[in-house]
């Protein structure tokens, strides 16, 4: 059912493309019975390109306002009914929906089109009235109004191309649609066809060509087009391009948009239809050419025109033909004489081309006032550095100019498209609408804006706001001056009253031409224009004028009356500092130096400008007439009548006395009032703006950093480079700069002024930013992220963004991700979260964290390049960009948003450093290993690699790096690998340079071979042989070292800090069991290296050591172990040393012997061999490159857990903790079941220490004096009782473990027993020896891989006994829990500590078996803990129970 609803306003608006917005006219309305009367159409325009376009636009909020939905229109013509859907866009300012009804044939401009608006409302559709309109309705309806002479000539033309259109086509001949034309109104059509050219021009084929032309034509049924024709043998991706004469991009015809047809030799051939120009374009030269799907030109330019095809047609024996493109010619024309003319009927004004894109202030010439803004407001000021005075002009298709004001990124608008007086203009969000699209006229001196729609109004100024007016010749306040500007290097071409100077480089040509300049304080700026340039110091030639050499040179600027002198500052190339004064006191001449008052002495003395007693100093003249400068210097007060007297750097100094400011400091800096910034007002009287202390009191004896910097109006001073007082409140005024002494002495080393343009024109950053389009790093890929001025890394800190030193580590690796908007979305890898701005705000101060992913703008990052750096600005903000909090350096300082402006701290630039990630490994060249995998055949591209240059530094992206090679090919950056082997490269970034080694082997090999030797020659060169006796030869395919000698490997392998070393080795013969032989690596001299030692006597409890020799006589060991058996001279053996970080482990015959995490203390040396009073031969010696260790951090579980592991953390029944490191968010559960009591008796009361053999559990319970015990003795399968011990004297019997290897318990009695422990027989549970330690145990646990005792003491220590009871190795425990320690236990892994805590769950403290403390865990228990045992793959845990005894619990450790 149909229903009738609250009426809405549906109107048709004009949009012609060449020309200005129009007024809409009035529909006929035909009303049907049935139609709702309220849902109507009230208006109707063109829109005129290649073709006629009915508009139909819909006040959208009215109509949402009405609780309607979904409008769409049927639209009948000729017959056909067309459904029309909406699209939301602001015309006018005001948001509408648009209906588009295109293709409305010229022949057909008579013909009526029929629309019905359709909407839904409550779940009904709703339909209004049918409305009638058509071209020639519209037509005649303006001819009735308007006085616009070039409108009206275009519209008579237009009916006048209708009716001979008709005719073309016989159609409707008889209702011609310029029939109704008055003999007045015809008069206002153009008369007489002008004289035709044509510009159509087909170069001779080349052999080269892949395509050909057949011909190129118009297209007239429904449009004004182009139609081409070509023949090729290539298919899929050919495309058409057609561009102006200078080479613009106009279009394309796709493939797609092809079709084929019969050429004239009746072979098939493309065609395409162009309908790129409007009807204003009939004359406009265009060229097409033929591309392939690599988008290489395979076929000849093409120049053409609509206007060639009319040259030719308009003597056509076809009268109708020749007829219509004569009138289709008159039609073009006067549609392009009222575009171009537009201006004209306002004093002689014509529209402008300002080029595509430009930058300028703008200055109302009736005021003298530039334009600025304030939030939305436009306002008028003084000219300023200000980035609201900036403006970017770009330019639009129809000639208008879309004008965004630089501080906010929003354009210039009329407020709702308003076209009447008054109507205000402001800045808003950027759209299409055109009230924000303006004509720029000029009468060759002045400009004036005109939005596109009015043909009556301009913008005009008055009382501080910009509006809508009616043009008037006379009216100032109308009329423009565009300061064209140059924004690069983020400076702008304005020379400033404060700082009258250009900087440039020695060489360079100074277009003086380009630069304007404000002539006085708070004065308008000045044209380039109007001003002339003379200078007695540098030749001026056609206004450019080249820099010879570094240093300072005078200029003086005219324009009328007014003068200034500007000085052009130059520096060398390669320096970075724009200097205006500099003297290092190398001269006794003091001329530079006017004395301003004092009676105290100056002189040179040493080097150094000496001032004493009361005096005070001016610097030469001409540093007056800036304001804005850094002074440095090297000082020292050396003598003061008392600590209070002080010396101060003047700055700021005005003509006479005073006024001036100051920075001061008194010979007791370190005084409540040791330095102070003051302003001397004149007649003795001082303004203290701060003041504060120095570290310490001046020292005569030291010189100290100063440096000043005043810039606007703000200073800052520092001391030794620390930045000790900031002032923001000066006036803005050039002055003087000057030395003063108050009763001391004080010598000066150096005296410098110089000046930071980036200061200066920090506020041009913004529109630097924006000049250019935000940079395309790829679709998808993996980086490191770090803040630019210390390389430290963006890390996480829990959902925080903080920074953080360079490291392996991945929290430190990032993912971008493309937006199709050219943005980017950047997720923290290991957390899977999102670079984001707190609570999604714009503003500076946001704090930047992570966030789960949304469809959220502050998620979204645009990414600009500078110097080698990115700025990042949040799509949701304009003008504050991702900022490093106050530059501040020190780990963990914070990131956030800050204006993007205010950056005197370079706190906004980054470096992303892009980067691959196979098979764990990331292309990060680190410090400890600069090499590369690959395989023979593949192709290695260095543009993929960072470098860390040193230790501990930052990386440095590979767009910083130069690569070059005397041993390998690079094109591109890309080498081709074609054999195996280690391939030198050098990478350079400035002055840093590094060796980078590409280590290529087989696909099928398993290893990365840095160097290895089978002696399979007798030379020795790869060796340095320091022999101190003995001697070294090669035999039989081996190297022997027969004596004591070092041998060391080639020089290369000490790039590197991180391998595998091995080599098969015999010991031929040996003096005695302490002497021996070694691997010996990071040497850094003879007698500072690690070294992997095996003696003589392997089988000793130190036959094999890890040992740091420090000095000839001195060493110290990391760890030591007994081999199983003594070397055979008869046997070889496989001796390896892992030595990778902080990490060794030593192997023989790959049974690994021990481990150290101690090998921290030297860096990247030597490596070689060293025989000690032996003779050993070696074979096969080979250094290779684990990079699966070299980049574990990549691993989430670097030991054996896996993500599919089947308990999750058990592996092979052992727990391994490394899972809870993967990126998968693993935590860890515990859950315990009691298997067991061991009852407690009347006497005994009291449960101990606990262990298993595997089969049954012992347990002791004690007295409360510790004067007896037992040890109870149960099944372990079901906790059944099976024995009980005799009272025994275990003391307090503290902790319990089972020596697999002797079949017998070991007892550690602990309290003041600790020093003895007791063997118990399992079976008969009777004491059957001990043994006295050399230290103390309180808990203890035994380890049959191992064959070792970990014991410890009061929580405090963990020692690793061999099975002889000797202490092999000693760690200091640094969990600090708060917990009592009680027993010990341990796997192959990790050693457990369970703790206890009164009545609150206990912990299991774990390291593992280097000492290394792992983690805490939480306990299910609140029982007291004692003791704990691990067999049979499963964690069992005693506990003390006051009602029972002792609880034996069977615990699972399991991940979530």
């Amino acid at each position: 059912m149909r229903k009738g609803k609250k009426y809405i306003s549906l109107f048709l608006a004009i949009v012609m493309v060449f020309t200005i917005l129009q007024a809409p006219i009035q529909l006929t309305t035909a009303v049907a019975t049935g139609e709702d009367n309220n849902l109507t159409i009230d208006g109707a325009t063109l829109s005129v390109s290649s073709d006629i376009t009915v508009k139909y636009l819909l006040k959208k909020t009215a109509f949402d306002n009405a609780g309607y939905k979904d409008p769409y229109i049927e639209a009948t013509y000729c017959g056909k009914t067309t459904k029309l859907d909406a699209l939301v866009t602001s015309v006018s300012g005001i948001e509408c929906y648009v209906f588009s009804f295109n293709n409305v044939a010229p022949h057909k401009m008579n013909d009526s089109i029929y629309t019905v608006l359709y909407a839904q409302k409550d779940g009904e559709l709703c339909v209004g009235q049918t409305h009638e309109y058509s071209v020639a309705k519209y037509a005649y309806s303006k001819l009735a109004t308007t006085t616009d002479p070039y409108f009206r000539t275009m519209l008579v033309d237009m009916l006048n191309y209708g009716a001979a259109a008709q005719k073309y086509m016989n159609y409707n001949v008889n209702a011609l649609v310029n029939a109704d034309l008055t003999e007045k109104q015809q008069s206002y059509g153009t008369q007489n066809l002008r004289e035709l050219t044509t510009v159509k021009y087909l170069p001779t084929a080349e052999a080269s060509d892949k395509a050909n032309w057949v011909g190129l034509g118009l297209y007239l049924e429904n449009k004004v087009a182009i139609r081409g024709y070509f023949d090729t043998d290539l298919t899929n991706g050919i495309y058409v391009k057609v561009t102006d004469e200078a080479g613009k991009t106009l279009g394309t015809v796709p493939y797609s948009d092809l079709t084929t047809a019969i050429g004239p030799d009746n072979t098939p051939v493309y065609t395409f239809i162009f309908d790129g120009l409007n009807v204003s374009q009939m004359s406009k030269v265009v060229k097409f050419s033929i591309c392939d799907a690599n988008n290489n030109t395979i076929s000849r330019a093409y120049t053409y025109s609509i206007e060639s095809y009319v040259y030719t047609s308009k003597d056509s024996s076809v009268e109708k033909l020749a007829n219509l493109t004569k009138e289709m010619i008159k039609y073009g024309d006067a549609a392009e004489k009222y575009v171009s003319s537009r201006g004209t009927i306002f004093g002689n004004m014509t529209v402008a081309d300002l080029g595509e894109v430009m930058y300028a202030r703008i200055v109302n010439t009736g005021t003298n006032t530039t334009l600025d803004v304030s939030g939305e407001d436009v306002l008028l000021k003084t000219s300023a550095g200000e980035i609201g005075q900036i403006w970017k002009f770009e330019q639009n298709s129809d000639g208008t100019y879309t004008i965004i004001n630089q501080a906010n990124g929003k354009m210039l608008n009329v407020d709702n498209g308003a076209e009447a007086s008054g109507a205000n203009i402001s800045v808003c969000t950027r759209t299409d609408a055109v009230s924000g699209k303006w004509y720029i006229l000029t009468d060759g001196k002045d400009y004036a804006f005109m939005p596109v729609y009015s043909d009556a109004y301009v913008m005009s100024v008055a009382d501080n706001n910009a509006f809508l007016e009616a043009y008037t010749k006379s009216g100032l306040n109308y009329k423009f001056n565009i300061l064209k500007l140059i924004i690069e290097n983020n400076r702008e071409n304005v020379i400033w009253n404060t700082t009258p100077a250009i900087p440039a480089d020695s060489g360079n040509v100074i277009k003086l031409s380009d630069y304007h300049i404000q002539f006085a304080q708070n004065e308008n700026i000045t044209a380039a224009s109007e001003i002339t340039w003379t200078s007695d110091e540098l030749e001026i030639t056609n206004n450019k004028v080249t820099i010879p050499s570094k240093g300072v040179y005078k200029l003086t600027a005219k324009s009328g009356t007014k003068t200034k002198t500007v000085y052009i500052i130059a520096k060398n190339v390669n320096e970075a500092e724009y200097v205006l004064y500099y003297n290092d006191f190398s001269s006794s001449n003091l001329s530079d130096f006017r004395s301003f008052s004092g009676d105290g002495n100056m002189s040179v003395s040493n080097g150094r400008l000496v001032l004493s007693g009361k005096k005070c100093i001016l610097l030469p003249e001409y540093i007056g007439d800036f304001a804005d400068y850094t002074i440095t210097s090297n000082a020292t007060i050396t003598a003061a009548n008392n600590n209070t007297r002080w010396m101060g750097i003047m700055y700021r100094k005005l003509d006479g006395s005073a006024p001036y400011y100051q920075f001061s400091t008194r010979k007791n800096a370190a005084d409540e009032r040791g330095i102070e910034l003051v302003e001397n007002n004149g007649f003795g009287t001082w303004t203290y703006q701060q003041v504060g202390s120095f570290s310490e009191a001046i020292s005569a004896t030291k010189l100290y950093p100063y440096k000043i910097m005043v810039y606007d109006d703000t200073v800052k001073a520092y001391i030794n480079n620390t930045l000790l007082m900031s002032y923001n409140n000066l006036s803005s005024r050039t002055g003087d700069v000057g030395l003063q002494v108050s009763d001391c002495t004080t010598e000066f080393d150096y005296l410098k002024v110089d000046l930071n343009f980036d200061i200066i024109y920090n506020y041009v950053r913004l529109a630097q930013l924006y000049s250019e389009k935000p940079v395309d790093l790829g679709a998808d890929f993996y980086a490191r992220f770090a803040e630019s001025k210390s390389g430290k890394s963006l890390v996480a800190s829990n959902d925080n963004v903080v920074i953080g030193a360079m490291s392996k580590d991945t929290n430190q690796i990032w993912r971008f991700t493309r937006n199709s908007n050219g943005s980017y979305r950047i997720c923290h890898v290991s957390k899977n979260m999102y670079l984001s701005t707190n609570n999604s705000s714009s503003t500076a101060g946001t704090n930047v964290l992570l966030r789960a992913y949304s469809d959220s703008s502050d998620q979204a990052w645009f990414i600009y390049e500078q110097n080698n750096c990115y700025i990042l600005v949040p799509s949701c903000s304009y003008d504050v960009a991702m900022d490093l909090a106050a530059g501040i350096t020190t780990n963990g300082n914070n990131i956030q948003l800050w204006t993007y402006n205010d950056d005197d701290d370079n706190a906004k630039y980054f470096d992303i450093l892009k980067e691959s990630i196979n098979n764990n490994i990331e292309s990060v060249i680190w410090y400890d290993t600069p090499a590369i995998p690959v395989n023979v055949g593949e192709t290695v591209d260095l543009d993929n690699y960072s470098i860390q240059y040193a230790e501990n530094s930052r990386l440095f992206s590979s767009l910083n790096i130069n690569w070059n090679s005397d041993e390998v090919t690079i094109v591109d950056n890309k080498i081709k690998i074609n054999a195996k082997g280690v391939y030198k490269l050098v990478a350079t970034s400035g002055t840093r340079k590094a060796n980078v080694y590409v280590i290529a082997k087989a696909p099928t090999e398993t290893e990365y071979v840095l160097y290895y030797n089978d002696f399979s020659s007798n030379d020795l060169s790869d060796f340095n042989l320091m022999i101190n006796s003995g001697s070294a030869n090669v035999s039989d395919g081996k190297l022997y070292l027969d004596g004591e000698i070092k041998a060391l490997m080639p020089n290369y392998l000490a790039d590197f800090y991180n391998y595998t070393i091995s080599s098969n080795a015999t010991l031929v013969s040996g003096e005695s069991s302490g002497k021996w032989f070694s691997f010996m690596y990071r040497l850094q001299n003879e007698h500072l290296y690690y070294h992997y030692i095996a003696k003589v006597g392997t089988t000793a409890s130190n036959g094999i050591i890890h040992q740091l020799r420090e000095t000839s006589s001195t060493w110290s060991y990391q760890a030591q172990t007994p081999y199983s058996e003594a070397l055979n001279a008869s046997k070889n053996y496989l001796f390896k040393l892992e030595a990778y970080g902080n990490t060794a482990g030593g192997y023989i015959n790959n049974q690994k012997l021990l481990r150290t995490h101690e090998i921290n203390a030297l860096s990247k040396g030597k490596l070689g061999l060293q025989v000690f009073d032996v003779k050993v031969a070696f074979d096969d010696i080979k250094v290779s490159v684990d990079f699966n260790k070299v980049y574990d951090y990549m691993t989430p579980n670097k030991y054996q857990a896996l993500d599919n592991a089947s308990n999750g953390l058990l592996v092979n029944g052992m727990a391994d903790f490394s899972i809870l490191a993967s990126t998968k968010g693993y935590t860890l559960s515990v859950k315990s079941t009691k298997l067991a009591v061991l009852a407690k008796t009347s006497e005994f009361t009291i449960a101990q220490g606990c262990c298993s053999d595997g089969e049954y559990v012992y347990g002791v319970i004690r007295n409360s004096d510790d004067s007896g015990a037992i040890i109870r003795k149960h099944k372990l399968s079901d906790g059944s009782y099976v024995a009980t011990s005799a009272v025994l004297n275990l003391g307090h019997g503290n902790d319990l473990t089972y020596d697999s290897k002797n079949n017998r318990i070991v007892v550690a009695r602990g309290q003041s027993l600790g020093n003895g422990l007791l063997f118990v027989d399992p079976d008969t549970l009777t004491v059957t020896g001990s043994v006295t330690i050399d230290t103390y145990a309180g808990a203890i646990t035994y380890n049959e891989k191992y064959d070792c005792y970990a014991i410890s003491r009061g929580g405090k220590t963990l020692e690793i006994l061999n099975s002889n009871f000797e202490v092999i190795k000693s760690y200091t425990r640094t969990d600090s829990t708060g917990y009592t320690a009680q027993g010990m236990g341990s796997d192959d892994n990790y050693i457990y500590f369970p703790m206890s805590y009164q009545d609150k769950k206990n912990v299991i403290v774990v390291y593992d078996w280097y000492g290394n403390y792992i983690m805490t865990i939480q306990s299910d228990v609140t029982r007291e803990a004692e003791s704990m045992f691990w067999v049979n793959g499963k964690y069992y845990f005693a506990h003390n129970y006051y009602l029972e005894g002792m609880n034996v619990w069977e615990t699972d450790l399991k991940i979530s």
